[in-house]
């Protein structure tokens, strides 16, 4: 009876960034910079099996980023617009003293491995969750600070199958799923403000073919998408469903010390939408340009007239 050794091993990483940046508006000047720092760290183990040829894993992520951004009003004072949501976004005006915008987010992950050998295939699965937590404020030296928040759980699953077929042809299927499910709160309002959800879900098949100097690989598969979000402030619902199938072949020929290929891919999709109507108010057209979190500043002297009517000015964004 032959013995097998079992090995175990350790991983562990420590990682951080910090980055600085000074910029200027285009439409005006005014004079914005920022800064984040990013410190993270990944712990995995590792274990083979005495069985199949078998392996199985676990690993965790942290990281914990933070972000400031400063818009200073000079030589101009400003008023800003933050979109949150689909609601009509109030002007906060910025005179003589600058906005500081700081963003906190953490992130955690865990999940686990295993790989084992069965049938002259080798079979992977991973699965993963995480959390999110993201906040948003202003009044950083106050004791209590009105603060947008982003709360949300993810999930991630993944099988992978490969196979020798013969000498000259290797198959492999991949399935994967992946869902996030958050909760937002606004800094001016109680309660829940914003629910969303995204869920994708994929499968491919890849097959390739080699013998002699020829090189021939085919790929095709679908992919299926749903985005939801609910607005309770605004009262408002967007649901948006896609589904994509794809495929690609190529085919190739060493030629002595060259590699000569020629391949062709394609792939269709056909979404569905329940969308909010398009007459949004004036504020919310001008900055929904730029994505969620962000800031469209304006002069002080345009401000007033921008309440009732849309004006293109310079985006700062803090999400």
């Amino acid at each position: 009876m032959r013995s097998m050794r079992r090995k175990t091993i350790r991983q562990f990483k420590l990682r951080g960034e910090d980055v600085r940046h000074a910029n200027n508006s285009g439409a005006f000047p005014l004079r914005r910079t920022g800064r984040w720092a990013t410190p993270a760290a990944m712990l995995g183990i590792e274990r083979t099996l005495p069985w199949f040829n078998g392996r199985v894993g676990g690993f965790a992520r942290w990281s914990e980023a933070s972000e400031s951004n400063v818009l200073n009003p000079s030589p101009l004072n400003t008023v800003i617009y933050a979109i949150k949501g689909y609601d009509e976004p109030t002007g906060i005006r910025v005179v003589n003293a600058s906005l500081f915008v700081r963003n906190d987010r953490r992130a955690t992950s865990r999940g686990g491995t295993l790989a084992f050998d069965v049938a002259g295939a080798q079979v992977v699965l991973v699965h993963e969750q995480g959390d999110r937590a993201d906040d948003q404020y202003r009044l950083i030296t106050a004791r209590v600070r009105p603060t947008d928040s982003w709360r949300a759980t993810s999930r991630e699953s993944r099988l992978q199958v490969a196979r020798p077929i013969g000498a000259t042809v290797r198959a492999m299927l991949v399935a994967h799923t992946i869902s996030m499910d958050g909760l937002g709160t606004r800094d001016d309002l109680n309660g829940l403000a914003v629910q969303g959800g995204d869920t994708q879900r994929a499968v491919e098949g890849d097959i390739r073919y080699a013998r002699g100097a020829w090189r021939v690989g085919a790929l095709g598969g679908v992919a299926q998408r749903t985005q939801d979000r609910r607005d309770f402030v605004a009262e408002l619902i967007a649901t948006i469903e896609q589904t994509t199938p794809f495929a690609s072949v190529e085919v190739a020929r060493s030629l002595g010390g060259m590699m000569v290929g020629l391949g062709a891919s394609g792939a269709w999709t056909a979404p569905t939408a329940s969308l909010p109507p398009a007459a949004r108010g004036v504020n919310y057209q001008a900055s929904s340009v730029s994505r969620h979190g962000c800031f469209r500043a304006l002069p002080h002297d345009r401000a007033d007239s921008a309440e009732r009517r849309a004006t293109h000015a310079g985006a700062f964004c803090s999400l």
